[in-house]
């Protein structure tokens, strides 16, 4: 089992949606790891800590300069400046929108073919976040890269860009002999949410590679497909993920995933199928179970509650929430104290959206004790956003 990318502000579960969450939401890593189990050493080696240093002198170009960059001379110019265009996009900013603009980026990524993976991979990364036909074109046009890391990178893009007319592209990534590119076709279609192509993900259920099979079960039950409940309830037996053999350490690989999510340094040194590892499998296995709503899982889950680890906890919390089940609500409670977060190590950004996620769960469950923890919030919190939430969940108890 290889590491995985993490992002500590995970969102509630949403409903289902034709249009899967945007780059901007999460980043890039905390997209994919928000719905699979996505590892840190997929693609592009030797991205290195300068990039930190090149991104802030980047941010002192314009985007319509950065594009002119990407396509100009030197070694490292131009993949730096596709790292920061991407990041830009991502914002959304007017040239996102702007015809002329999408047409020049779809233009400066088919003409970057069999160049730096670097290079293209960003600016895969870049069309994901434009909406526009000539952006999946140029894309499933990129899945015919030479290079490995360049095609996993536009696989990614793909189900980024959120067209299940895309879905068909990546459906022949299936049979690859390459797991990696078998794992990156079965998020990507997962966030495709196309039933027609997921029904190649199905065979995954009995493959002898575990995340994979796990992966499958993620990207099946996010079209609901009660075909994935057996294996989802097997991600949560600890006996079984503590049974799992660690893999010999491999030479860490240095990624974009790990800049994108701040975690430093780039390299993936946990040390084989760890208790965090296994955390995560349990983590993403409840939040699945709870989008098929499958009532089976309501005694397994309230199991959890009683997880010595606080983010097991929190997730079956979120959980049993939209099951509308009451004993998730002294943990949501707890979930609104931002200092009490901020002691146990959550940082700002992961408090607010602790904070936000209970609120949101509490107005799922409507308990007549919740509305105290409610009017605690609005009288220790500053945050306008906050504040506005908690005024809506209070309205919503009546």
């Amino acid at each position: 089992m290889e590491d995985q990318s993490e992002s500590a502000e995970e969102k509630l579960i949403p409903k289902d949606s034709p249009t899967p969450p945007t780059i901007g939401e999460f980043g890039i890593g905390g997209l994919f790891s928000r719905f699979f189990l996505i590892p840190l050493t997929i693609v592009v080696i030797g991205v290195g800590l300068f990039l930190a240093y090149s991104a802030a002198i980047q941010k002192e170009k314009s985007i319509d300069e950065l594009l002119a960059t990407v396509s100009g001379a030197g070694v490292n110019k131009p993949w730096h400046a596709a790292f920061e265009l991407t990041r830009r996009l991502a914002a959304n900013p007017p040239e996102a929108s702007d015809p002329v603009f999408i047409g020049r980026v779809a233009k400066a990524f088919e003409l970057s073919g069999n160049q730096d993976p670097r290079l293209r991979s960003f600016l895969a990364m870049a069309l994901a976040n434009l909406k526009d036909p000539r952006s999946l074109a140029a894309l499933q046009k990129g899945l015919e890269d030479e290079s490995d890391e360049t095609r996993i990178h536009v696989m990614l893009a793909v189900g980024l860009y959120g067209d299940p007319a895309g879905a068909k592209s990546l459906a022949p990534f299936l049979e690859s002999k390459d797991e990696g590119e078998q794992r990156t076709a079965i998020c990507s279609l997962g966030l495709l949410k196309d039933k027609e192509s997921l029904e190649g993900v199905v065979p995954f259920l009995e493959h002898p590679t575990d995340d994979l099979r796990w992966n499958a079960a993620l990207a099946l039950a996010g079209v609901g497909d009660l075909r994935a409940e057996p294996m989802l309830l097997r991600m949560l037996d600890r006996d079984y993920l503590k049974s799992l053999a660690a893999p010999e350490q491999t030479k860490p690989q240095k990624t974009i995933w790990a800049w994108w999510n701040r975690a430093w340094p780039f390299d993936n040194q946990s040390a084989g199928f760890d208790e965090s590892s296994q955390a995560r499998v349990m983590r993403h296995a409840v939040a699945a179970l709870a989008r098929l709503q499958s009532e089976k899982s309501i005694p397994e889950i309230k199991k959890l509650l009683k997880s010595e680890r606080q983010d097991i906890q929190w997730e079956a919390a979120k959980a049993l929430a939209l099951f509308m089940q009451p004993e998730a609500a002294p943990i949501l409670e707890a979930g609104l104290d931002r200092r009490s977060l901020m002691r146990k190590g959550f940082g700002p950004a992961e408090s607010k959206q602790m904070i936000r996620d209970s609120i949101f769960a509490l107005r799922q469950l409507k308990l007549e004790s919740s509305k105290a923890a409610l009017e605690k919030l609005k009288k220790t919190e500053h945050d306008p956003e906050i504040l506005k939430m908690a005024d809506q969940a209070l309205k919503d108890f009546g």
